[in-house]
């Protein structure tokens, strides 16, 4: 029966058959079941697990979390899944990195730091740590490091700089500052001035005053309403700014104007009437003369006065009853006329009269006086 090896978060790895070592899967060799002198192998992987495979090459077949002890640079490196990855730097007791153990909190912290020139420069940690909690020296192997004095505001979370009293700097690009080295002046010139001093610690507001550029004042805005409204007459200063404002008076529109506008309007002649004109909107009742004895109708003949006005109309035109005359505006026909086309007529009697049809006659238009 195979054994069915798995990795250690229970994923499968590799099934060994019976009596056969695998030595291709992982660096180490897999056992199989009733295999013969497996036990060399087995003491060779203890051999290879205890040296983390010290060798000047890394160990093949890697599988991921796997341990390997570089024997020419000294440095232990880890297999991330993809490529071997450095552990840490060794340190030196001058320059390289070491872990120091934080006892003060509970549980306790592990904090990576690094040295250089015999100082500790940097501190890497998960956690943040109060200067309390900080020891007053790191031991590394026989010799202690000054560690509480070189982060006197404590450890924060991920990567610490040291306070260095030597000056050694920090050199490179930071992603971000909690304040500016130097607080910088930010002015505002021209219309609006003001100016704030800012190093990033808290937001800063800008007091600004307006300035009326060609006088070098301060601009009082005191004559305008600080409630929002519509104005119809504004003062606008030589910097483009409103600064006084009120609503247009009679004397405005008068000035405007150069004249008063009358307030009485007067129509005369054949219309006639009144109405007052204030400046608003205004409606006034006109009456054109005209002749009363004229009804509403269509007429045959008419007659026109000097105003352009009809002052009398008839039919009488001195053609006989049914008598018939041809008539150029078959769309607009006078009262007691009819078109001659076969239509049929109601008389004022009652009863009813056929007009003759001449419209085959082509495109000359006939009407018949009706009489009434």
């Amino acid at each position: 029966m195979p054994y069915n090896i798995l990795n250690y978060d229970g994923s499968f790895l590799v099934s060994v058959p019976n009596s056969t070592i695998n030595t291709t899967t992982t660096s180490l060799g897999l056992i199989g079941q009733n295999s013969v002198n497996f036990g060399l192998v087995m003491n060779e992987n203890f051999i290879y697990l205890l040296q983390n495979f010290s060798s000047s090459t890394p160990p093949a077949s890697p599988i991921q979390g796997q341990i390997w002890y570089n024997s020419i640079t000294s440095v232990m490196n880890f297999y991330d899944g993809a490529e071997w990855q450095v552990l840490s730097p060794p340190f030196d007791g001058d320059a390289g990195t070491a872990q120091v153990l934080i006892t003060a909190v509970n549980p306790q912290v592990e904090v990576m730091v690094s040295f250089s020139a015999g100082l500790i420069v940097s501190a890497l940690s998960h956690f943040a740590l109060s200067p309390a909690d900080l020891p007053l020296y790191a031991t590394i192997g026989d010799t202690n490091y000054p560690f509480q004095t070189r982060f006197p505001a404590g450890i924060a979370p991920g990567i610490t700089l040291a306070t260095d009293p030597h000056g050694y700097q920090f050199v490179g690009t930071a992603t971000s500052a909690n304040v500016l080295a130097t607080g910088r002046n930010i002015s505002l010139t021209g219309s609006a001035q003001g100016n704030v001093v800012f190093d990033g610690s808290s937001n800063a507001v800008i007091e600004t005053t307006l300035i009326d550029a060609l006088q070098g004042q301060v601009i009082s805005n005191a004559n305008v309403t600080s409630i929002p409204s519509w104005f119809t007459n504004v003062y606008v200063n030589s910097n483009g700014i409103v600064t006084d404002a009120t609503a247009l008076v009679n004397t405005d529109v008068t000035t405007a104007l150069g004249y008063v506008p009358p307030s009485i309007i007067n129509f005369i002649g054949d219309v006639n009437g009144n109405t007052v004109a204030n400046g608003a909107t205004w409606t006034a009742n006109v009456f054109i003369n005209t002749q009363s004895n004229v009804m509403p109708g269509f007429y045959s003949n008419v007659q026109v006065g000097a105003n352009g006005l009809v002052i009398s109309a008839n039919n009488n035109n001195a053609i006989p009853q049914q008598g018939i005359i041809l008539w150029n505006n078959p769309g607009l026909i006078p009262t007691g006329w009819a078109l001659c086309n076969g239509q049929v007529i109601t008389l004022p009697g009652g009863g009813t009269l056929t007009t003759p049809n001449l419209a085959p006659l082509g495109t000359t238009v006939y009407i018949i006086n009706l009489g009434f």
